[in-house]
């Protein structure tokens, strides 16, 4: 190619030199990396947008909840099931409970209330419970206790992390959408359990947890867990001096 700036004009000549080989391939490979970069863009924008429309459609409000109940032994249980009562069955449903595996009392005491609920007969002009409190509407299950009672806790340590096990398979059989404690140690796992199922499958699963009523002044060993790692969604306690103490709980009145 010659210019001939005086003349204003120029002559093009018939033998251009060619493009520099390795120039055209850096620039076939800018031109690649582009591309894919593009295309990535593209898929992981996909991809956000179904799990976001999935998430959405779970976020809305259901018909009814599947709830996970945690029941602990002596009073802890006595609290959970007068908790249990006052639940509407129609929309709490399915439920299921969990117990130690040594703990035969509470699994009674949830068999029985449920049987009841199957027995119920109809009331005149309303629903009776029996529609919602079959045995296809509740299960039983069992996992290792966490600690047991006079355990010390550098042994407890190699329990908790089996009872957690357990109770990942439990949570991904379950799959809850709400989970029910409220203190004693049974309930640390499953609360984990939860807390990773919902980050690992983006399933919005609310954990909440009711202090004991015989908390008055300071949360109990898992109260304090849950409070301080913020795990539970909901922290309830049973007296006003205890929620002062604790300002992210919430005084929701006593269960008796």
């Amino acid at each position: 190619m010659k210019f001939n700036v005086e003349a204003g004009t120029f002559n093009i000549d018939d033998d251009i030199v060619p493009d520099d080989p390795e120039s055209v391939r850096a620039a076939n490979a800018w031109i690649g990396w582009i591309i894919s970069i593009f295309i990535m863009t593209i898929v992981v924008e996909v991809i956000a947008l179904v799990i976001l429309l999935k998430f959405s459609k779970k976020l809305e409000k259901p018909d009814s909840v599947k709830t996970l109940v945690v029941l602990g032994s002596g009073g802890h249980t006595a609290e959970m099931m007068r908790l249990v009562e006052s639940l509407d069955k129609t929309r709490y449903t399915p439920r299921a409970y969990v117990v130690a595996e040594t703990d035969k009392m509470s699994g009674r005491k949830a068999s029985d209330y449920e049987n009841m609920l199957s027995d119920m007969k109809a009331i005149p002009g309303k629903r009776t419970f029996s529609e919602v409190g079959g045995s296809k509407n509740w299960e039983l299950f069992e996992i290792p206790r966490s600690r047991e009672v006079g355990q010390s806790y550098v042994t407890s340590i190699w329990t908790t992390l089996r009872a957690f096990l357990h109770a990942l398979a439990l949570v991904w059989q379950v799959a809850p959408q709400v989970v029910l404690v409220n203190g004693p140690g049974t309930c640390i796992p499953v609360c984990f359990a939860a807390v990773l199922y919902r980050l690992v499958a983006a399933y919005p699963c609310k954990i909440m947890y009711i202090e004991s009523i015989a908390r008055t002044q300071r949360l109990s060993l898992s109260g304090k867990i849950l409070y301080h790692t913020r795990i539970a969604d909901l922290l309830c306690v049973q007296w006003k001096e205890l929620g002062a103490k604790y300002p992210r709980a919430k005084f929701a009145g006593r269960l008796y």
